[in-house]
């Protein structure tokens, strides 16, 4: 029972928050659709860098998923994992600090906050949007996802598309959301 709680919570996560932030924007006197159709292909091209650099959303399929549901929870398992790792290496780091480890903890600790309001405003404002790009966008690495089974006869590849899925569908949304803005602006 609880479980299919948890899992109507997470189909209810995207529209609840389409839907907070229509009105917050409203409020502020913002269209939130038009605001991301103008900054989409920026962020989706930021979203590209943060996916490059962290190695570890490889694994993260459910961040291409139709299902919104599994889409919701591996957002906020992706921001989860950002602050949980944020917060192990200022409380506890893995190795004792050298001298020269003290300012990259100073300077961590003032860019930190910065980290964290981007983090939960990817989850909090992008996200929603950014799964109704990716439900097009994501199509290609959904479809060549490496881990597929090969159909019979298939000659074997050395590079396919679907090799760097999350890589692909930041790359495509950066570029649908460009020529939509270009067509729509």
């Amino acid at each position: 029972m609880l479980k299919n709680r948890v899992r109507l919570a997470f189909y209810l996560m995207l529209p609840l928050l389409m839907a907070g932030n229509w009105f917050v924007f409203r409020s502020l006197g913002y269209d939130y659709f038009s605001w991301y159709l103008a900054n989409g292909s920026k962020i989706a091209a930021a979203t590209l860098l943060g996916v490059l650099s962290w190695s570890a959303l490889a694994g993260t399929y459910d961040l291409l998923s139709r299902n919104p549901a599994d889409y919701s929870r591996a957002c906020l398992f992706v921001a989860g994992t950002v602050v949980r790792d944020l917060g192990i290496e200022i409380v506890a780091p893995r190795s004792k600090l050298s001298e020269d480890s003290l300012w990259d903890k100073a300077a961590t600790l003032v860019v930190l906050p910065v980290l964290l309001a981007v983090v939960i405003m990817w989850v909090v404002v992008v996200s929603p949007l950014n799964y109704l790009v990716t439900l097009l966008g994501g199509a290609p690495a959904r479809l060549f996802r490496r881990d597929r089974v090969p159909n019979a006869g298939e000659p074997p590849q050395t590079a396919r598309l679907g090799d760097k899925p999350l890589e692909l569908t930041q790359a495509i949304n950066t570029l649908l959301l460009l020529i939509v803005a270009k067509v729509l602006g």
